[in-house]
């Protein structure tokens, strides 16, 4: 078994005494590693992924390896951590002086899109890989992830009351909106859909709120906008 996970595992290994150059080498290396490890994975599996293999795409030796992460599983909190803390504090900067539930929706069904649409693996990973972790860094990234949920169902209740939407179960008209957004990896490849990851994002808002509201919702809406 790998070594424990730091108690920072997220936390950057370069050293104060370094230089600038040679820390941006070091976080470039580092940013390779997790690449190559966000598409093995993917592919792969985590159990299949090994550190050698990661080593192998990313271009270092298997040894040095260490010298960035513990093990296999520093790397996939990392991962997993950037991906899911990025959304959760994105939504919150774009969203805070926002006081319209459907301006927020629309924000942050348009972000999440743009935020996987150059990283279909990790979208991957974030939906397939987080039970792969253990303990404190397991608990960790599910605390992280379930504010991202929390966040997104606090806009989707102030849209149901504040538009008197007939809506049954708030917590499955948010899971539908997951389960949609976090499906793309299967289906979608914005370097060759004709559709840009701008238009998905409005094509699946005008779907979210058309099956909470019927048209008349979107109509209010896009007579607003014009």
């Amino acid at each position: 078994m790998g070594k424990t996970i730091p108690e920072q595992p997220f936390a950057s290994r370069t050293k104060d005494d370094r230089s600038t150059a040679h820390n941006s080498s070091y976080n470039e290396r580092n940013d390779a590693i997790l690449k190559a490890a966000t598409m093995l994975i993917a592919r792969d599996g985590y159990e299949k992924a090994s550190m050698r293999a990661v080593a192998a795409e990313a271009g270092v030796s298997p040894a040095s390896m260490y010298h960035y992460f513990d093990g296999k599983e520093a790397m996939l909190f990392t991962i997993l951590f950037r991906a899911f803390s990025g959304l959760e504090s994105n939504l919150r900067m774009k969203t805070h002086l926002i006081e319209d539930p459907l301006e927020k929706i629309r924000i942050m069904i348009a972000e999440h899109v743009m935020f996987f649409a150059n990283d279909m693996d990790g979208l991957k990973l974030c939906s397939h890989e987080l039970d792969s972790m253990t303990g404190r860094a397991y608990e960790e990234l599910h605390r992280i992830r379930r504010s991202y949920y929390h966040h997104t169902r606090e806009i989707v209740n102030n849209l149901i009351t504040k538009y008197d939407l007939k809506v049954n179960d708030p917590h499955v008209a948010t899971m539908s909106l997951f389960s949609s957004l976090n499906w793309l990896y299967r289906w979608y490849d914005p370097h060759t859909s004709n559709r840009s990851p701008a238009v998905l994002g409005k094509l699946f808002f005008e779907q979210f709120i058309g099956g909470l509201s019927g048209s008349e919702l979107l109509q209010q809406d896009n007579g607003e906008e014009t």
